[in-house]
């Protein structure tokens, strides 16, 4: 697993479908822009559990706990990066 922290920029839309085992899924995607100020990366992020981002709104700050995955289709490799924690960034001042 891996951590990054930076501010979201965009969150789309709830979406929702059934596995092939019947089962329904729910799954919202949203992008963060990382805090480096000279070279801000962005990072696009999928969420199974959508209600983890309540309380959390485009501007905000948060640490991402994530995992990559790749896999392959017709020879070709695509990649999901899957937020697994969200949680507010912890400050370094002592109060």
């Amino acid at each position: 697993m891996y951590k990054v922290k930076g501010k979201i920029i965009s969150i789309g839309d709830v979406q929702t479908g059934f596995s092939k085992a019947g089962k329904e899924w729910t799954k919202v995607d949203f992008a963060i822009q990382t805090l480096d100020e000279k070279y801000p990366k962005t990072i696009s992020f999928s969420l199974m559990k959508e209600d983890q981002l309540d309380g959390h709104d485009v501007g905000s700050e948060l640490e991402v706990t994530f995992t990559v995955e790749s896999r392959d289709y017709n020879g070709k490799y695509y990649h999901n990066i899957n937020a697994i924690n969200l949680s507010r960034p912890k400050t370094d001042l002592p109060f």
